[in-house]
């Protein structure tokens, strides 16, 4: 083969890009442009606290993915919340967050609020899914321990690496 410089170029065309309106913007509008579906689901729903909750999130629909972000929830107050795990396809973008009740009082996720703007209606869109019934029991009492603490001082190292480690027995 051979190569050599080559030019091509074709006809310009105008793009009109329209500002989002700025009127109506919902509170949790996150800069999501298209049209939309949200599904959640929850699981398990029956935890002891400390255990963990997945909530998983669909949206789906068309539109440009790259602009939409994991939906609010209205409250993390009883759970330790922690970041989403992303998961994106050509149609839909799945977010899989984990909540751990910190009390056994808690008996639901929060709502959740997704809000969007639809160019071929003009108009913002919020969806709003929960709250999720969960049960949540006390833990049961501590288990039995394994390693003993001593005092550093009353012991010599070898006694306390005896204590803590268990040897490998080959017999």
């Amino acid at each position: 083969y051979q190569s050599y410089p080559f030019s091509v170029s074709s006809p310009q065309i105008a793009v009109t890009v329209l500002p989002l309106p700025s009127e109506n913007v919902p509170s949790d509008f996150k800069g999501a442009v298209g049209n939309f579906h949200l599904k959640a689901e929850v699981s398990p729903k029956e935890v002891k606290v400390g255990d963990p909750i997945t909530l998983t999130i669909t949206v789906e629909g068309k539109g440009n993915f790259n602009t939409v972000f994991p939906p609010s929830i209205s409250s993390k107050k009883g759970f330790k919340v922690y970041e989403p795990e992303v998961k994106q396809t050509d149609d839909k973008k799945i977010f899989k967050q984990v909540f751990i009740p910190t009390s056994e009082e808690i008996n639901s996720i929060p709502e959740i609020t997704f809000s969007f703007f639809d160019p071929d209606t003009e108009s913002y869109h919020t969806i709003r899914k929960g709250p999720f019934p969960i049960i949540v029991k006390k833990p049961q009492k501590e288990g039995i321990k394994l390693v003993e603490s001593v005092p550093q001082e009353k012991i010599s190292f070898h006694e306390h690496l005896g204590r803590d480690i268990i040897y490998i027995k080959s017999s």
